[in-house]
């Protein structure tokens, strides 16, 4: 299954709209694990500026989050993890790689 998985990430990253960037175990972090969270941006609609807002998703519940401070401060988070991450080019080849050591 894993397998799988992998070689369907590496057909989803050369999409055009679709980057994947591998953050990697070891090592260290620029922030604490925020969990599981998406920033979603809006185009304007009929010339009005729609903000970002955060997407967060937990165990047994998740949250829309409109504040602008807090968003903020989520974008902060996905800026350094951003940074800390593989660019997308070696993101593919640590994939690749790892297909062909694990199952070739």
């Amino acid at each position: 299954m894993m397998r799988e998985q992998l070689e369907s990430l590496l057909d989803r990253s050369r999409l055009p709209r679709v980057t994947i960037r591998v953050l990697a175990f070891a090592g260290q972090h620029p922030v604490a694990n925020p969990g599981a969270f998406g920033i979603l941006h809006f185009d304007p609609l009929h010339e009005i500026t729609v903000s970002e807002v955060v997407y967060t998703e937990r165990m047994l519940s998740n949250e829309f989050v409109e504040d602008e401070d807090t968003v903020h401060e989520y974008q902060i988070a996905f800026d350094l993890l951003r940074e800390a991450a593989l660019s997308p080019d070696e993101s593919r080849d640590l994939i690749a790689r790892t297909i062909r050591e694990r199952w070739s």
